[in-house]
């Protein structure tokens, strides 16, 4: 799969520049601090969230007091199409993963340069479309294979969000919440990533040893043919 459709909303990348400057000029600037919330499952500020720096993790506590993180958002990424669009209740918490800024653009701005430049929202359909392929793919795999592969797959699907980089800053813990698998899981997974000469662990990243030999062992270890 090429590696644009592995990546999330990044509007800043889809979109030209001065239909993103029309939407950061739309927009309102809110910082947090690490770890605070941004905003709580079922909010329905019909609003989108561009990520101007720091991350966001999105993710849900359950009764057993278990939290799964189900998307890091990264700067340029925006989120909140389905209140903005639709009316929609939120459907997870976001909060701030280290200092974190985010530019707020509520529906009536967002009209107004829709109003302008009705091509924005073909770019918003690309997005959506994007992370809908990625959403299905993800779907069947969290149904089909293995932790080990699994944590493969979404050290990769980082290295793409940032930029091909061989280094994933993310902690173990992380990647446990975001895989929804115990810390003991993932940490079996990730020594046994190691000990193939695919990854080398550091505190707080992974490194990716040879791109080209963790593509190709991912590829081997799918149950269904990668999409190309």
């Amino acid at each position: 799969m090429a590696a644009s459709v592995r990546q999330a909303m990044n509007l800043q990348k889809l979109l030209p520049k001065g239909l993103y400057d029309a939407l950061y000029q739309a927009s309102k600037r809110v910082c947090y601090k690490d770890g605070q919330m941004i905003h709580g499952r079922g909010d329905a500020t019909r609003a989108l969230l561009m990520v101007e720096a720091g991350r966001v993790i999105a993710g849900n506590t359950g009764v057993d007091g278990s939290f799964i993180a189900a998307y890091r958002f990264e700067p340029g990424d925006v989120v909140g199409e389905f209140t903005l669009f639709a009316g929609l209740p939120r459907t997870h918490d976001f909060f701030a993963q280290g200092p974190t800024v985010i530019r707020y653009i509520d529906k009536p701005s967002f009209d107004r340069v829709f109003a302008d430049e009705p091509s924005v929202a073909l770019y918003f359909l690309q997005a959506i479309t994007l992370r809908l392929h990625f959403t299905m793919e993800a779907f069947d795999d969290a149904m089909r294979l293995p932790v080990l592969v699994r944590a493969a797959k979404l050290l990769r699907n980082l290295s793409d969000r940032a930029g091909g980089a061989c280094v994933v800053i993310i902690k173990q813990s992380e990647l446990a919440d975001t895989l929804g698998v115990s810390r003991v899981a993932i940490g079996a997974a990730l020594k046994t990533l190691g000990a193939q000469g695919l990854i080398h662990q550091k505190r707080g990243q992974i490194e990716i040893l040879d791109r080209a030999k963790f593509d190709h062992w991912i590829t081997d270890k799918s149950v269904v043919p990668e999409i190309t």
